[in-house]
């Protein structure tokens, strides 16, 4: 089987850049890991295409719309973890548009991506009468 210069790209990203380069913790690297098993998993089920089979030409505007549309009404996810995944992808592509120059117009894809909005949390504080 022959791997795609995708595959091959991701998992420099993974074994040499996060550790090495950027410090990243063992939490960190799972959680953006987790991010593209979410996106194997939508691109084989949605696009019938393996994971091994990706090529940044796959990863298009429409494609990021439907990856979020997907991610909300069959995953049920939140706006955080689409948040969340959205970004490991993004963290992604910069990395390899500076190595190969078919990474950017996906890059350009995600980047471009509108993604849901985090609602605001507001604290509740003390009232003059509890303080």
């Amino acid at each position: 089987m022959k791997q795609t210069l995708f595959i091959k790209q991701l998992a420099e990203y993974f074994d040499v850049y996060l550790p090495s380069n950027k410090k990243c913790s063992k939490n960190t690297t799972a959680s953006y890991a987790d991010g593209f098993v979410t996106l194997f998993q939508f691109l084989n089920e949605e696009k019938c295409k393996k994971h091994y089979q990706i090529q940044y030409s796959d990863i298009t505007a429409k494609t990021m719309d439907e990856y979020i549309l997907w991610m909300q009404n069959k995953k049920h996810y939140s706006a955080a973890s689409q948040k969340q995944r959205i970004s490991s992808l993004s963290s992604f592509l910069k990395y390899a548009s500076r190595r190969e120059m078919n990474a950017l117009s996906a890059y350009n894809a995600v980047f471009q991506t509108e993604t849901p909005k985090i609602p605001r949390t507001y604290f509740s504080y003390f009232t003059s009468e509890e303080i």
